[in-house]
């Protein structure tokens, strides 16, 4: 949601000297208050989550009154998104031992998220970050919600996040639905993205697209391994109640197929070098940053 509103810089810590990843945010770019809302709930869940290989970590963040910005400091996925990895493949499918390789990975991320009552909302190819090692992490929480620590159950009344990742019970307005088993959902839509290609659904309208979600029908292309198929469509039950939980991802055979984790993670080299993003050192920018926090201070 923040992104047209943001752009993401590469900077080095003056301190470790490791590259790191900062989102300049406009304040005036976000008067709106609903805006200014996401951008406060974006920090609070990044400051709450605990570090997690598979979860983009949260570094610090800096208020300039000065520049009217805000910064946020994240560590650095310099390879770009799983949704760019997509986008350079061939009938934009990638090997299917890189598919299960990236999926594992979600999940594990995605576990320790709800783990630590966090619900993130906009699962999506584009929001899973790949480091040149192959490690993915799950990156942008400003649609996310944190649950109230005393509740009983992980229902949600939010209902953010991108049109073709929502799950039925979004689409057809229902006030309140299982927060986790939406982020399943949305996690199903991509993984069967990944598997083909192309989202489940699609209309020429996002009123169109609710419509055809909330009856929750769609096929599996007949090439797509069975037990794949499978996981896919337990993820993809239009019914909340009797969707698949992590666990029952975990369980299933295809997440348990040990062929591909004997595959190493996310070959790299393969990809296209117009993928990579080109790293630059704003030596300026850090001691803009820098300055403006040691200002803050006094």
């Amino acid at each position: 949601m923040l992104g047209s509103y943001a752009k993401v810089c590469e900077a080095i810590d003056s301190t470790s000297l490791l590259r790191v990843a900062v989102k300049v945010i406009k304040n005036r770019a976000i008067k709106k208050p609903n805006m200014q809302q996401l951008l406060r709930n974006e920090i609070s869940v990044m400051r709450r989550l605990k570090p997690h290989r598979n979860v983009l970590k949260f570094i610090d963040v800096i208020y300039s009154e000065e520049k009217q910005k805000t910064y946020i400091i994240m560590e650095n996925a310099g390879v770009g998104s799983v949704q760019n990895l997509i986008d350079k493949a061939t009938y934009n499918r990638i090997p299917l031992s890189d598919v299960w390789h990236i999926f594992v990975q979600m999940i594990e991320g995605l576990e320790s998220i709800h783990n630590q009552g966090i619900v993130h909302h906009d699962i999506k190819p584009a929001n899973l970050l790949v480091l040149p090692d192959g490690t993915v992490k799950i990156a942008d929480f400003g649609t996310s919600c944190e649950l109230d620590q005393f509740s009983a159950t992980d229902d949600v009344e939010q209902s953010q996040g991108t049109a073709h990742f929502q799950c039925p019970q979004i689409a057809s307005g229902e006030s309140v639905l299982s927060g986790f088993k939406a982020d399943i959902w949305s996690s199903g839509v991509t993984l069967y993205l990944l598997a083909t290609g192309n989202t489940p659904f699609h209309a020429d309208n996002v009123i169109q697209l609710y419509d055809i979600i909330s009856k929750g029908e769609y096929e599996i292309p007949s090439y797509v391994d069975p037990q794949l198929a499978s996981l896919i469509r337990g993820m993809m039950e239009p019914n909340e109640s009797t969707r698949f939980s992590i666990q029952d991802i975990k369980a299933s055979e295809w997440y348990q197929t040990y062929m591909y984790g004997s595959i190493p993670r996310l070959d790299l080299k393969s990809i296209s070098q117009s993928l990579l993003i080109k790293s630059k050192i704003v030596e300026n920018f850090v001691a803009s940053l820098e300055e403006e926090n040691e200002a803050q201070r006094n």
